[in-house]
């Protein structure tokens, strides 16, 4: 919308190369992934994180969850989003579409619900947490896109206070300039054998810049409750 921010973009030039350095991270992440069968979107957007799962695991079984009918469709007419035979799509909230128990065993879940401009509140619930534990598999990882500043604060922070009690492991990747609001990567882990080598990672993705590359692996770090910081 004209009073909104973007939501997605697509590089014609290098359609397969992230625009937004969170959705960089979000493939970044990908490469700490050895499987992945099931995998939810909640907010499809221009579809850039069906099209990078698409890429990375295509027998991957994908599904999206967007609000708007509008934006879903032209995901899939001008963003080359996965169509309709290639994934199953939801028009309505991806929170309530989870709280209902649609579907569960997803390996990961991406959490991009973004409205005109702002994450929607009820995906920051921290009782989501517990509906977002419980829909993954044994193995699964959420990874969530977030908007603020850090050090996190208000309804952001009660979020990532009770996703650490929820989760084995919690990480943050900030991808934007320091001491400024922000988009944060947050990603959450089921289990506790899942532990990345970032570096490796980070260094591993072609599609990073140079200062992606030189700050992210030390900016990415194991999130601890605003208890235990104070």
């Amino acid at each position: 919308g004209r009073h909104g921010g973007w939501q997605g973009a697509l590089d014609v030039k290098q359609p397969n190369r992230p625009v937004f350095p969170y959705q960089r991270a979000f493939a970044t992440v990908l490469g700490g992934v050895s499987q992945v069968d099931r995998f939810l979107s909640i907010g499809v957007g221009t579809g850039t994180s069906l099209r990078t799962m698409l890429r990375h695991f295509p027998g991957c079984e994908l599904h999206g969850v967007e609000l708007d009918e509008t934006v879903l469709n032209v995901a899939i007419e001008y963003f080359h989003a996965p169509s309709h035979h290639q994934a199953q799509y939801w028009v309505g909230d991806g929170v309530q579409y989870l709280q209902r128990g649609m579907k569960q065993g997803y390996d990961v879940i991406f959490l991009d619900a973004y409205l005109s401009n702002k994450v929607f509140s009820a995906s920051l619930e921290p009782s989501f947490t517990k509906v977002l534990y419980e829909s993954l598999s044994p193995r699964g990882i959420v990874m969530a896109n977030l908007i603020a500043g850090v050090p996190l604060k208000g309804a952001v922070r009660a979020f990532m206070d009770q996703a650490v009690r929820q989760f084995a492991r919690v990480w943050l990747i900030p991808v934007g300039f320091p001491f400024l609001e922000q988009n944060i990567l947050a990603v959450f882990s089921k289990s506790e054998e899942w532990n990345p080598d970032w570096g490796a990672f980070v260094n591993a993705n072609v599609d990073l810049n140079l200062l992606e590359r030189a700050t992210w692996s030390w900016r990415i770090h194991r999130y601890a409750p605003s208890s235990e910081r104070s």
